[in-house]
């Protein structure tokens, strides 16, 4: 890595929007400094459609010369853009745990949807409900439909690369020292759907291992 940035002028700016690990990103953020070439985290919330119209919120961190260069070409991308501080590491660990909870509502959601089902009740009018009343948003009703109907095609976000966040999130909890008791659970199911269900559906689809353990298997990949 060290030639290949060797090579790069001194007033360029390396903008990663990767979801990698805060550690990562600072080990980039050094190779990048002692090239000359500055470096900004900048990790995207925001699932694909969002992306392609522009929609997507943006995380950015790193030192200030290296964010206000780069500010306005991610304000055209994005419809905000976050400034979370002057570490490189920041904006990883922000999007590290925002994926971590889209993670536990996925699994709400596919424990909430599996009980409703087992009484026969209408689960998409029930994602409409939460949406109507307690959890509008993009996470509980786009991933809430794709649950209900056992549709996980085509992928916003793969359950492989689910599982690669989530593992992101675990090894940053383990160098905090921080304890996590749903975080071994999820792990299991995660690594279940990649392995039976599907690594290439949607990370929605980690629902069909809760439904299988209920006696109940919808999806077919």
């Amino acid at each position: 890595m060290r030639s290949w940035n060797a090579a790069r002028p001194a007033a360029r700016i390396h903008v990663n929007h990767a979801t990698i690990s805060p550690g990562a990103a600072l080990e980039f953020a050094s190779i990048a400094s002692e090239n000359g070439t500055r470096y900004v985290s900048a990790p995207v919330l925001g699932r694909p459609e969002a992306v392609v119209a522009g929609k997507v919120a943006i995380l950015a961190s790193g030192e200030p010369e290296g964010r206000t260069g780069v500010n306005p070409l991610l304000e055209a991308i994005g419809r905000r853009v976050w400034d979370v501080g002057p570490s490189p590491a920041s904006a990883l660990a922000v999007k590290v745990c925002v994926n971590y909870l889209i993670i536990h509502a996925l699994q709400a959601l596919a424990e909430s949807v599996t009980m409703l089902e087992r009484q026969g009740l209408d689960t998409e009018q029930f994602v409409e409900v939460i949406n109507d009343s307690v959890f509008p948003g993009p996470v509980y009703r786009g991933y809430g439909h794709a649950i209900a109907t056992s549709n996980y095609t085509p992928p916003g976000f793969t359950s492989r690369l689910g599982l690669k966040d989530l593992r992101l999130a675990l090894g940053l909890a383990e160098e905090l020292g921080v304890s996590l008791p749903t975080g071994a659970v999820l792990q299991g199911i995660f690594e279940e759907a990649v392995e039976d269900v599907g690594e290439d559906l949607d990370w929605a689809c980690i629902a069909e291992v809760t439904r299988r353990r209920a006696g109940g298997d919808r999806h077919q990949p």
